[in-house]
């Protein structure tokens, strides 16, 4: 049986993987475990923990700015090791590609398990980069997986020791989604929101086209898309070209973001691919209906079958703008779907239950 667990990643702040660290650390807090986060890199934006977990850090002497690749490496990984042989955890539980991988490499000779964690589909540079990814995962004690169809990006041989625990959903959406009002009487704010880095996996420049395409029947609905990214000048310029700039706002990151979604009407989302979009989910568990791509993957296995939102086809504008269309134009449809999704997250995604749900398979791996 476990009692001290160690996560690994890069960041603290800014995406999603880091935000399901946050919520996971804290109620591993909270239900009695040690808890330990090394991170590479801190910055004042990073994600509020329980007060007693552990953020542990490379040490003053590393940046990211500081020598070459190849010195850097050989810092981190004295400096990880060092990290491991002192906080003396039961299993290292590393987020993200390159973590696993570095983690695996720096710390299996330490006899301590490692849980692989697969957020997203795998992006690789190239052969050696596959190779060294799936090499170092094969080797991990278990693979820990947010849907079941990451399976199909390995081979048999790692099937065998996957398991698959889904995001939790933060306590403040949950809030949003309790305190937000389920009645027809109240008036629409006829907002639409989106949250999510800007960047081409994420396709915001699909949601614009298809919200202009909603605008030419609704031209009194506004569009926010809240998120920082590389993406964001050729986002700026897709608005100017649709004549957009008066009903789609880029908003940039916001730490209110449970605020502004029990402000508005609709959450999309428009991802080519995801692992399991912590947006959509948030957005569910605030009570707002939903309508997302159907990429690989998450996306169906939240909403289902249109039962708790409604799907589109990746890429498609138009089927896209006509699922926003449908809720605008069917306000009771929206406001059943968006009690009957808080609802469900309520149920099946709080961070007691996920957090259990991993304690309960971490354990049986180690103890086989």
């Amino acid at each position: 049986m476990i009692k001290k667990v160690l996560f690994v990643t890069r960041f603290m702040s800014g995406g999603g993987a880091e935000r399901v660290i946050s919520v996971l650390s804290s109620e591993m807090e909270k239900q009695g475990y040690e808890v330990g986060i090394l991170v590479y890199n801190r910055t004042e934006k990073d994600y509020a923990t329980a007060f007693g977990v552990k953020v542990l850090t490379l040490g003053e002497g590393y940046s990211e700015n500081k020598g070459n690749s190849v010195t850097r490496k050989f810092y981190r990984r004295k400096q990880i090791r060092q990290v491991v042989k002192e906080y003396k955890p039961d299993v290292i539980i590393p987020f993200l590609k390159p973590i696993v991988v570095e983690t695996y490499q720096f710390a299996a000779s330490l006899g301590i398990p490692i849980l692989a964690t697969v957020r997203n589909v795998p992006q690789f540079s190239g052969k050696l980069d596959r190779m060294m990814y799936l090499y170092a995962v094969s080797h991990c004690k278990a693979v820990f997986l947010q849907t079941a169809q990451q399976k199909q990006n390995f081979n048999e041989k790692i099937h065998a020791k996957t398991f698959v625990v889904s995001n939790p959903v933060s306590e403040v959406f949950l809030e949003t989604g309790a305190a937000r009002n389920y009645e027809l009487v109240q008036k629409p704010s006829k907002v639409i929101v989106s949250a999510g880095r800007l960047d081409k996996q994420k396709n915001q420049k699909l949601l614009i086209e298809a919200m202009a395409l909603v605008h030419k029947k609704h031209d009194d609905w506004v569009l926010k898309l809240f998120g920082e990214g590389k993406e964001k000048r050729n986002l700026e310029a897709c608005i100017r070209n649709h004549k957009a700039e008066n009903y789609i706002f880029l908003c940039g990151r916001t730490n209110h973001l449970p605020e502004e979604f029990g402000k508005a009407d609709l959450f999309v989302l428009s991802s080519d691919f995801e692992g399991m979009p912590n947006a959509l989910l948030e957005a569910m568990a605030a009570g707002m209906p939903c309508v997302s791509t159907d990429c690989p993957t998450g996306p169906a296995s939240l909403i289902g079958d249109n039962v708790y939102g409604r799907l589109s086809p990746v890429s498609d504008a138009i089927l896209l703008a006509d699922n926003i269309m449908y809720f605008i134009e069917k306000p009771e449809e929206a406001i059943c779907c968006g009690e009957k999704a808080y609802h469900y997250i309520r149920d099946n995604y709080s961070p007691q239950k996920i957090t259990e749900k991993l304690i309960e398979n971490i354990n049986r791996y180690i103890d086989s």
